[in-house]
């Protein structure tokens, strides 16, 4: 059975060994500081059988989670704007599955369990081009391209993408826990 929950620091040495895992089958990324998203309580987990088997990393904070090294509120002032976008509740979402896991639910599961927390935010989920299945899963989730993320404002290397799931003022659809 699988339990949802934020991610705890006793968790933190399996997290990191998922990450790992991740890491060998979609080659390197830059690795989230856990331990500051635990803090923050900007981290979440699913855990099966003792395993952390995907993690959701959230950012209220959209200025440092999509350009991390210099927070720059007007790079993410630009994009928002050619996205129309703007004025939204809008959060920035990472998540990380298991590749054991892929096709199994974990990230629809996780990825609900974030629409049960938020409920009332637009979700915006920045994606490297070469992540098909990323681009894949957010797609199928109704999460839609809203712009190339230019090379001028790089900050991550290979991430290119910036995908965006509007809040409906009837809510997201959540399931029972």
């Amino acid at each position: 059975m699988r339990r949802y929950c934020p991610l705890f620091e006793r968790d933190i040495p399996l997290t990191e060994k998922l990450l790992r895992r991740i890491q060998s089958f979609e080659g390197d990324f830059p690795l989230p500081d856990l331990k500051k998203a635990s803090g923050d309580g900007r981290a979440y987990v699913a855990k099966e059988n003792g395993r952390i088997i995907s993690l959701c990393l959230v950012s209220h904070n959209l200025g440092e989670a999509l350009f991390p090294k210099s927070h720059s509120e007007a790079k993410l002032a630009g994009l928002l704007e050619k996205s129309g976008c703007r004025d939204e509740a809008l959060l920035a979402i990472y998540i990380y599955v298991d590749p054991a896991y892929w096709g199994k639910g974990a990230g629809n599961d996780l990825l609900q369990y974030m629409y049960s927390l938020y409920p009332h935010r637009s979700y915006l989920a920045p994606i490297g081009e070469d992540k098909k299945k990323a681009m894949d899963f957010f797609h199928r989730h109704g999460f839609y391209l809203i712009c190339e993320i230019p090379d001028s404002l790089q900050e991550l290397g290979k991430q290119s993408f910036l995908f965006l799931k509007r809040h409906k003022k009837e809510g997201l659809a959540c399931m029972d826990f």
